[in-house]
């Protein structure tokens, strides 16, 4: 509220200022040219004063009434600030979004940073959202009562009253009301341009929060993985110790004096312990865990 009532102000210190100064220093050369007798200079045509004045005063060379600049200069300031934030807006999330799309090469602290950066971006697109909409919507309410847009002529209402006596005739109310009509279509049209542009920045942020849940569930399922094999691992692991703590009580069974008992269980109970790693990773293997 604050940007625009300053750009509001501004623009009318532009306009109102320069002619002013214009009128100075016309009437100060008109005095210079009577004191001395000399004729004074022809006034300055709007093609030659044109390159004086700031960008914003073109509506000076116009024939808008006062009204109705007023009126285009606080739409164009209430355009510019919400534009103004959403070039700002639609940078960040671009820069967001280029981190977590390569989360892959940072470290787990940049890419927790990026997720929260991402998460008051899309905070901050529907707060923008919400203020454009509301714009667009009292722009809209505007547009559909011709007498609003009728009585807006504000010069005409006190030079030519008689006109607006209700009640105000329908052809009147279309003649008088044609010029804040496109001024208001115009930047109604602007803001329905943001509101699309703020829906393709929130698909693109919810589109990197998909990428994102997509990839902690490969890295989870990738986990669960790794922890399935080392379980698998152990279960063989297992298997050949109850083999060892059978053969390694201190029980006298006879194998002790048979020659190469001792190599035949080691490789026995290897094999046995292999044999079934590789049975339980083909049934898992079909059961689709790996």
């Amino acid at each position: 509220e604050k940007s625009v009532r300053g750009g509001i102000k501004q623009k009318v210190e532009d306009v109102f200022g320069e002619v002013e100064m214009e009128k100075i220093r016309r009437s100060a050369l008109n005095n210079n040219g009577n004191a001395t007798g000399k004729p004074p200079p022809p006034p300055t045509t709007p093609s030659s004063s044109a390159t004086n004045l700031p960008d914003d005063s073109e509506y000076i060379q116009t024939d808008m009434s006062f009204e109705l600049v007023c009126l285009d200069s606080v739409l164009q300031a209430a355009c510019e600030v919400i534009d103004k934030d959403f070039r700002h807006l639609s940078t960040k999330v671009h820069t967001t979004t280029e981190t977590l799309k390569h989360s892959s090469k940072i470290s787990t602290g940049e890419v927790n940073k990026a997720q929260e950066l991402l998460r008051q971006c899309k905070n901050e697109i529907s707060v923008l959202e919400g203020r454009t909409e509301g714009m667009e919507r009292a722009m809209v309410e505007v547009l559909e009562e011709d007498e609003d847009l009728a009585l807006m002529n504000l010069t005409k209402l006190v030079t030519v009253p008689e006109k607006f006596i209700q009640p105000v005739s329908k052809t009147v109310l279309e003649e008088e009301g044609d010029e804040p009509e496109l001024i208001i279509e115009a930047y109604c049209q602007q803001s329905q341009s943001t509101m699309n542009g703020l829906k393709l920045l929130r698909s693109q942020v919810q589109s990197t929060e998909e990428l994102v849940m997509m990839q902690l569930d490969r890295n989870r399922n990738r986990l669960l993985a790794y922890n399935t094999l080392l379980s698998l691992l152990s279960a063989c692991l297992a298997a050949a110790s109850v083999v060892g703590s059978f053969f390694g009580m201190n029980i006298t069974n006879g194998v002790e004096q048979v020659d190469g008992a001792f190599t035949a269980v080691v490789w026995g109970t290897v094999g046995g312990a292999f044999f079934v790693g590789i049975l339980m990773a083909y049934k898992m293997s079909k059961a689709g865990v790996f």
